[in-house]
């Protein structure tokens, strides 16, 4: 029930559209949209949205023309995603350049730098393949939210980056993950991020700061989704779309401090029933042949036919087996 009112208070909160009738005779449902709210271009919005008070001249986050945000696009390779990062220039020395312009050369530098470059090794070490294996994602809400399957071809990459202070290094981790064959042969089409909220956070305060944001930058309020609203929804979410992106906003119970931003491929995203033809099967689902033998109980199999309880002690009739001979 409380997730109920909650996610109507979130609606009611972000657009008067959906507000109920004043004279309506009962309380009426949360308005659905059949489909994400549409938005004109994603790519300039989310920069702006990036970046926020930010001159645009001087904003280090950078779009392409096929996907959203710093350079990637729908397609790339591993190698490629990864060269984003830490090519000259990159996403990596974007987050590091700052501190090096106001240090002098020395120690400080030096231990700057070896910070850098280790940051570069771990991007390229943090890669699963979903084959037939079960991982320890499994554990985590990438799993419980079934952003990925297995033995369909995915993976993915996991970049990790300390908590910074600007639109462009304030984020905790970001996986990317790929479609399509093994290793450097499989395609990214999706990129799923965490992003800090709190009082200082570019992104908003808490969720509900973090959608209103979002929403005025894109000039309309998205789609609303709560539990249960479809195959993986397990929390309250808000998406939008273009020709090309599929945006999704979701809230983390599991982490409050922290929302799930989402951009997804939508000519994978609306083919993925055929794309997943091996359904697979739960790793946390008990085992057939465990769920029959427990079913009505784990019980001593010595107890009596006719449903007595086991008790410690034998019956007194019983009789007493030989010692068997050596």
């Amino acid at each position: 029930m409380h997730r109920t009112v909650y996610a109507l208070s979130l609606l009611l909160a972000v657009t008067p559209a959906f507000a109920a009738p004043k004279k309506a005779a009962k309380k009426e449902a949360p308005v659905q949209l059949e489909a994400p709210a549409a938005v004109e271009s994603m790519n300039a919005l989310l920069q702006k949205w990036r970046c926020g008070a930010l001159d645009p001249a001087k904003c280090p986050v950078k779009t392409a023309p096929t996907v959203a945000l710093e350079g990637f696009r729908w397609g790339a390779s591993k190698r490629e995603v990864l060269e984003v990062y830490t090519r000259g220039g990159g996403i990596i020395d974007q987050k590091y350049d700052p501190q090096l312009r106001t240090v002098s050369p020395g120690s400080k530098m030096q231990a700057i730098e070896a910070q850098r470059e280790e940051e570069r090794v771990l991007a390229s070490q943090l890669f699963t393949e979903f084959d037939d294996k079960h991982t320890g994602y499994d554990a985590t809400f990438l799993w419980k939210s079934r952003e990925y399957s297995y033995a369909n071809g995915e993976s993915l990459l996991e970049i990790r980056s300390g908590l910074g202070l600007g639109a462009i290094d304030g984020r905790l981790r970001r996986f990317f993950f790929f479609f399509g064959g093994k290793g450097d042969g499989q395609r990214l089409w999706k990129i799923y991020e965490e992003l800090p909220l709190g009082a200082n956070s570019p992104f908003g305060a808490d969720f509900q700061d973090a959608v209103n944001k979002l929403a005025a930058t894109f000039g309309v309020m998205g789609r609303l989704r709560t539990a249960g609203q479809g195959d993986g929804v397990v929390s309250t979410q808000i998406d939008w779309q273009d020709d090309v992106v599929h945006v999704r906003l979701v809230e983390r119970p599991d982490a409050p401090n922290v929302a799930t931003f989402v951009l997804e491929d939508r000519r994978t995203l609306e083919s993925l029933a055929s794309l997943r033809s091996n359904k697979g099967d739960d790793p946390f689902t008990l085992d057939p042949s465990v769920a029959g033998a427990t079913t009505g109980g784990i019980s001593d199999p010595t107890a009596e036919k006719a449903g007595g309880v086991a008790g410690p002690e034998a019956p007194k009739d019983a009789k007493k087996k030989k010692p068997s001979k050596r």
